[in-house]
């Protein structure tokens, strides 16, 4: 079962890319919805937040992912802490989905939608890396219309994704997302082959 994992900066759309090979039959794991579900409350991932950021991070006792945002898009130490906190409890999550979804052999691929795959080493899972990118301010734009945060915070989160080179020479494919939906589904289909 062939494995892929999707990756790009935040607003770049691999949720998209995600939904469309989806409809290809494929199954997909979220990395974002499983980083969700590792910090709800009574969590051990959400405590050692609370521990590291303090109070700040929560909203009536849940993650207050703006805030928690605002407080490490601008901090690189901030941000590694964060990182170095969830990702052990993300990954395993990720893993665990993994193998259950190849064991069932229920669908034709798996696709990894993780913005972060070759930062943590998940990129070893996969068998290709498709790199989704789209101009900065088309990211821009869709991230401040999803998160309702500023230009700003937007502009922060990309800037924290300073690898993309690097990710670019090891993708199997590139994606450019700066268009329509029509075109973004003929690309993922050639891409499919």
């Amino acid at each position: 079962m062939k494995i892929i994992g999707l990756t790009g900066a935040s607003g770049s759309g691999k949720t998209s890319v995600g939904a469309i090979l989806a409809a290809r039959g494929g199954y997909i794991i979220d990395a974002d919805k499983v980083a969700r579900d590792v910090m709800k409350p009574g969590e051990p991932a959400l405590d050692e937040i609370v521990r590291r950021f303090g109070s700040a991070a929560l909203k009536d006792g849940e993650l207050d992912r703006r805030a928690l945002g605002e407080l490490v898009f601008f901090d690189a130490d901030s941000l590694r802490d964060l990182n170095d906190i969830t990702h052990k409890y993300i990954l395993s999550e990720i893993y665990n989905e993994l193998e259950r979804v190849k064991n069932e052999g229920e669908y034709e691929f798996i696709a990894i939608d993780a913005p972060l795959l070759v930062e943590t080493g998940l990129h070893k899972a996969v068998d290709e890396i498709w790199l989704i990118r789209a101009a900065r301010e088309t990211s821009i734009k869709r991230v401040t219309e999803r998160d309702d945060i500023t230009d700003e915070l937007a502009g922060a989160r990309l800037d924290a994704r300073s690898r993309l080179d690097e990710i670019e020479r090891m993708a199997s494919k590139i994606i450019d997302n700066s268009g329509d939906l029509e075109r973004l589904e003929k690309l993922v289909d050639e891409c499919l082959g």
